[in-house]
Parts: structure tokens; C-alpha cells; sequence
């Protein structure tokens, strides 16, 4: 059954995901990121040093438990910075997973977009 607009527009894809933090005392909830907010996302971390941009990439997914932002203010990415770098990279690391953020994802997407025929192409026979 093909999509429709309504149901594309309408379908819930970015729930959140509750992560345990025990060195904060409890957990935590994280939440994939729109489109716009990883271009937003990238143009920020563009020349930024790597703590923040490891502080911003958190602060992005960062989220209550309805889904809305925790930190959104430009002291908010500093304040990041001091806490624990194993925290921090473990966030990291999952928000990179659930936003396909890595070099391997992107590299992935573009071997898979690359390689794959358009739908409507015919599909070569195999003798020739």
C-alpha cells in the first residue's frame, strides 16, 4: 500500500528513546533529530572545537519525555563541556547511531543510493 501525504506527514518517527545514566543518578531520554535540525546541527558544529561540537551534538537529542529540547540556549553548550567526557561520548555515540551520524552511515548511504537501480530501470539479463 503506497503512503499517502497525510499518512507521511502524520506518521510519528522520532519517539524517544529513555538511556540510563548512572553517573548523572538517573536516566535520560534522547530523540532523533529532524531533517532541519541536523543541517541546523552540522552549520553549528562547522569550526566549532571538538568538545562542543560532541556537547552540541547531545544538547540536540537531549529531550523530556515528550520529546521537547532540554538544552537550547548557547550557555547550555558550554555547561556541557565540564561534564563527564564518558557520559558525553556514550550520548554521543547513541544519538550518531539513532541519526545514522556516522562516516560509516553516511558512507553506507551513499554506497546504497549509488548501487541501487532505479525502480523503473530494466534489469539487465544475465546472459547478456
Amino acid at each position: 500500500m503506497a503512503l499517502t501525504r497525510d499518512q507521511i506527514l502524520g506518521a510519528e518517527d522520532r519517539t524517544t528513546v529513555r538511556v540510563e545514566v548512572r553517573e548523572w543518578g538517573g536516566h535520560a531520554f534522547l530523540r532523533p533529530l529532524s531533517l532541519a535540525e541536523r543541517v541546523e546541527l552540522e552549520s553549528r558544529k562547522d569550526g566549532a572545537t571538538p568538545d562542543a561540537a560532541l556537547a552540541l551534538t547531545v544538547a540536540f537529542s537531549l529531550c523530556d519525555e515528550q520529546g521537547a529540547r532540554l538544552f537550547t540556549e548557547p550557555a547550555d553548550i558550554t555547561a556541557l563541556t565540564q561534564k563527564s567526557a564518558a557520559v558525553l561520548l556514550k550520548l554521543g555515540a547513541r544519538v550518531k547511531r539513532m541519526n545514522a551520524l556516522t562516516q560509516q552511515d553516511i558512507e553506507d548511504m551513499a554506497g546504497n543510493s549509488a548501487a541501487a537501480p532505479p525502480s523503473s530501470a530494466p534489469t539487465p539479463s544475465p546472459n547478456g
